[in-house]
């Protein structure tokens, strides 16, 4: 069961690559987004619990938006292309 799992994980992944293989730039963002995300809201949660002030939802999109900025500059800058 899990070697079928894996095979149809597989799949799926080489079907977003070829589905997205010239579009560099997106998939760029989509990796800055996510990063981002999970930032921002590991600083929203941290912040809130040490906090327990509703600014911290400020501080998570703040992380969010820097975060994401940084890997996507840094993905669509890499000397590999």
């Amino acid at each position: 069961m899990g070697l079928v799992a894996g095979l149809l994980q597989v799949w799926h992944g080489d079907a977003v690559t070829d589905a997205l293989e010239d579009d560099r730039g997106l998939k760029c963002w989509w990796a800055g987004k996510i990063a981002g995300a999970t930032m921002g809201v590991a600083a929203a949660a941290g912040c809130g619990l040490v906090a327990k002030n509703t600014t911290c939802i400020g501080i998570g999109w703040g992380v969010h938006s820097t975060v994401s900025g940084y890997i996507s500059d840094k993905c669509n800058g890499a000397q590999n292309k």
